[in-house]
């Protein structure tokens, strides 16, 4: 089972993105919305580094019009992988619609190009990506599938110092009808996931934040909930779940900051039957920051979550010194 370093469809945690319901972008038994880049711009997710030798990442792109003349003989950025710290481009992919997706490289010093086979987008069909990245002092293996199927596969030589693994994604308007939807970060395989996004429903057995959960917007950063003092919970109840039977993971996401002396570490919390469980003490910064909890198993049964469990399990937070 596969940890999930970040798993999202909230507007909030892609920095620069805005809202689409354009029918067929999104599934609406699983999510919301879909996201879009604004013309001329580009969006971000930003999440921790993978502590394994490689990371997957997990989209669907899709687009409601076919691509027009001026996608055919140019190619156009679609999203980049980028280590942070030094603000290097590990991968870049970048389509044509005359030709296949050309894919930019980074070795360590240099930069390396390959093209995947000829892929056409097909209007209001979606396409599911998912990108292997293993990171050795040596070697950079890049594997790339499209709808499950691998259409490409390269192994670089590391020239210099390894550029490790990245910590960021960046969206791009290559093509303003693309949108996006269901991105999940991983350090396993992430062919044939899907993200179901579940939201609070109502105040849980723990009440003890100041706020509303039904007054929470995702594209309205304002709102949110608070509290200055430690060891202090929350709790809720969670809408009705409607994704499939099989829950490999469950991920609890939380965009966070500290006040003046407020708490400065958070964890992550489940309720099940009159019980807490509390997750990985995670640090609370003066900067806001999207955090993640990553739950394989439901902590009260020590089974493999299930949607029955959903409707009768709360999840929330507490706050730490």
């Amino acid at each position: 089972m596969a940890n999930i370093i970040f798993a999202s469809n909230n507007i909030a945690h892609m920095l620069g993105a805005e809202v689409s319901t354009t029918v067929n972008t999104f599934d609406p038994d699983l999510v919301p919305y879909s996201l879009k880049v604004s013309s001329g711009s580009l969006a971000a997710v930003n999440f921790a580094k993978s502590l394994s030798s490689e990371t997957w990442t997990h989209f669907r792109m899709s687009s409601p019009t076919v691509p027009g003349t001026d996608f055919k003989a140019v190619y156009y950025n679609v999203f980049s992988l980028v280590e942070r710290t030094t603000n290097k481009v590990l991968l870049k992919m970048e389509f044509c619609d005359d030709s296949g997706p050309r894919l930019t490289m980074h070795n360590g010093t240099s930069t390396v190009t390959g093209t995947l086979p000829a892929f056409t987008f097909i209007q209001d069909i979606p396409v599911t990506v998912d990108i292997r990245y293993e990171s050795s002092p040596t070697e950079i293996t890049i594997t790339v599938f499209f709808n499950n199927a691998q259409l490409y596969r390269t192994t670089l030589t590391v020239v210099g110092t390894s550029p490790g693994q990245f910590d960021q994604i960046v969206f791009y308007n290559g093509w303003t009808y693309v949108k996006y939807s269901e991105i999940i970060v991983a350090d396993a395989d992430t062919r044939n996931a899907r993200l179901a996004v579940v939201k609070p429903a109502s105040t849980g057995f723990h009440s003890g934040w100041d706020g509303l959960l039904t007054d929470l917007v995702d594209d309205n950063p304002i709102t949110g909930m608070s509290t200055t003092a430690p060891a202090t919970k929350l709790t809720a109840n969670l809408e009705t779940y409607t994704g499939g039977a099989l829950i490999s993971n469950l991920v609890t996401a939380s965009m966070v900051s500290s006040g003046v002396n407020g708490p400065t570490n958070l964890q992550h919390m489940v309720r099940h039957a009159g019980v807490d469980y509390n997750g990985a003490s995670i640090p609370v910064s003066d900067s806001v920051e999207v955090v993640f909890t990553d739950w394989t198993v439901n902590p009260g049964t020590a089974l493999p979550w299930t949607g029955a469990d959903l409707a009768v399990t709360e999840f929330g937070f507490e706050s730490i010194v």
